[in-house]
């Protein structure tokens, strides 16, 4: 296909057939080459001879010639595959064709993630036999994607191209574009199963309304449908459906880590019962905010790399979508270098600047947190206030690097948030660095000047269960009555946002609609994630469903984090089918 000029226009070869598509710019389909309602973003091409039908393609894909994309499965479900049980209307006169069966297939989509590479004679297919097959004479994907399946060859893992946090960087400059439905970037084609949940009181915008949702692979698939193809579901009768919960700001795993002062664990085994609590408490989005200060200990260099480091490694298997928040203690200097780094690679999600430095030296004239502090460290009274007085001297250094670790952070497109900003000054001096997200405002002279620059302002949950704030700041459902919050961030206790939620309502501070807002939609625009927050077609399937039967204690019955049933306290609500639609997703 080499030699030709493309152009915004896709350019489609005379002998190709092209109907109900969608093709962005610099798109080429080849000779002879079939495509039927599919979408096909930006720079991907398909060469000649192939067949595609009922596809999303992602951007910079390169599909090979005689190919094959989600032939039309049979309905091996019935006692005849026979076409005469669907194609009625070229058998028999006067008959009609199964409309339903044809709208079945046609709801078993393939999506194809951004940058991959399918190689001549692959078959990727959908099939309700629970095979996705991936065969042919090459199959190849890109950012260390594996591609598994049947054939006459199999298509077999490859190594990665790039490190997984290069991946993660490499993504975020993929832009979703308009055409192409938000999903998450997964590692490998593997199958994945339909869902149907039925019965249940759907939050849908503003409203909450009795319908049922569709899921099919990673995402939502439509809202309002039955069940007529026979997907398996879960029973919703009598539960609140929710979007999953996103926490921009939880550091309760530092708990898990060290239990006790001066008592650690595993950081792997923290990890994964961190995972199973946020879960089990309606998180699908958790953003471990990790505190990288100039102190050793919980809080060291040393510890803030091993938890990077291993939630880099630990991603795939964890239930919810696990992120790296790094809290960066603005006195520690000597980290700005690698932070720096960190930020470029794509290794951090989200930046936060914290400075205790003024309640470090106050809290070493009160015996009790002074005592609090130096446990955590692990260094003896006169070491520790050593360090902090070296750390204090150092102070004229701090906005210098502050401005350039701002700067690399806005290079790399990483969200920014300041911590206790104390007054309108230190947000507008932050805001002035493209820190957009105020976290925990100490009072409501600088909520109010965040609010007027529509700046994100996160409070903690625990702040609104608690009825106010245990250091004795701000009162959190106070600024949300009068419009000066926008965000709720579990902190310290994974349970709160959803506790919050409900008490909020409960309260009359708000409805239960805006409230839960608080912890979904408003969080995931804040992060950046245009894919979650809310239960729309289209959408990442990040959903809970809720018992609320009595008053201020919700229970979560089940938890689907990207389509997987990750959390289920009912196993009488699963509803079995004997017909398993499946589809095959092959995702860089």
């Amino acid at each position: 296909m080499a030699g030709k000029l493309l152009s915004t226009e896709p350019t489609i070869d005379p002998t190709a057939s092209v109907r109900n598509c969608r093709l962005g710019a610099y798109t080429e389909v080849g000779a002879r080459t079939i495509l039927l309602e599919v979408t096909m973003a930006d720079y991907s091409y398909v060469v000649n001879d192939s067949q595609i039908t009922y596809t999303t393609i992602g951007k910079f894909c390169s599909i090979a010639a005689m190919t094959r994309i989600n032939p039309g499965n049979h309905p091996m479900y019935r006692a005849s595959q026979a076409h005469f049980t669907y194609r009625a209307s070229s058998y028999f006169p006067g008959e009609s064709d199964d409309a339903e069966f044809f709208a079945w297939r046609r709801e078993h989509h393939v999506h194809i993630g951004h940058d991959v590479w399918i190689g001549h004679g692959a078959v990727i297919q959908s099939s309700p036999a629970g095979q996705a097959a991936v065969s042919g004479i090459d199959c190849r994907a890109a950012h260390g994607a594996r591609m598994v399946g049947l054939g006459p060859r199999d298509a077999s893992p490859r190594p990665a191209r790039f490190p997984q946090a290069r991946c993660r960087r490499l993504s975020r400059k993929i832009p979703i574009g308009r055409s192409i439905p938000p999903s998450a970037i997964q590692s490998e084609c593997r199958i994945v199963t339909e869902l149907f949940i039925e019965g249940g009181r759907a939050l849908l915008g503003n409203e909450i309304a009795e319908t049922g949702l569709r899921i099919a692979g990673r995402e939502i698939a439509a809202i309002g449908t039955d069940n007529s193809h026979g997907a398996p579901g879960i029973d919703a009768n009598r539960l609140l459906v929710l979007p999953g919960i996103v926490d921009l700001h939880g550091d309760a795993f530092e708990r898990q880590m060290m239990p006790r002062p001066g008592v650690d664990f595993p950081i792997d085994v923290a990890l994964v019962d961190s995972d199973r609590q946020a879960v089990s408490n309606g998180i699908t989005t958790v953003y471990h905010a990790t505190t990288w200060s100039w102190e050793p200990g919980l809080r060291s260099a040393d510890n803030a790399r091993k938890l990077l480091e291993a939630i880099e490694q630990m991603r795939p298997q964890l239930a919810a979508d696990t992120r790296f928040h790094l809290r960066h203690e603005t006195y520690n200097l000597d980290a700005e270098s690698e932070i720096i780094d960190w930020l470029s690679e794509g290794r951090v999600d989200l930046f936060a600047f914290n400075d205790h430095m003024d309640s470090t030296v106050a809290s070493l004239a009160k015996p009790l947190k002074h005592s609090r502090m130096v446990e955590r460290t692990g260094l003896t009274n006169e070491a520790f206030d050593r360090l902090v007085e070296s750390v204090v001297c150092r102070g004229h250094d701090v906005p210098a690097s502050i401005s350039r670790l701002a700067q690399a952070a806005r290079a790399a497109d990483v969200r920014m948030l300041s911590h206790d900003d104390e007054s309108p000054a230190m947000r507008q001096a932050f805001r002035a660095q493209g820190v957009a997200i105020a976290e925990f405002p100490v009072n409501e002279e600088t909520a109010r000047d965040a609010a007027a620059a529509s700046d994100f302002i996160v409070f903690g949950a625990p702040n609104v269960v608690r009825g106010g704030s245990h250091t004795g700041w701000t009162r959190a459902s106070d600024m949300i009555a009068k419009g000066l919050c926008s965000v709720l961030a579990s902190d310290y206790y994974y349970p709160a946002q959803l506790l919050a939620a409900f008490r909020l309502a409960a309260d009359g501070v708000l409805p239960l609609a805006a409230a839960w807002q608080l912890i979904s939609s408003a969080p995931a625009r804040a992060a950046g994630l245009a894919d979650r927050g809310t239960l729309a077609a289209g959408q990442r399937a990040d959903i809970i469903l809720v018992d609320d039967a009595v008053p201020l204690r919700p229970r979560v019955v089940a938890v689907i984090a990207a389509g997987r049933l990750v959390h289920l306290t009912e196993t009488n609500r699963l509803v079995r089918s004997s017909v398993v639609p499946r589809k095959a997703v092959a995702a860089a």
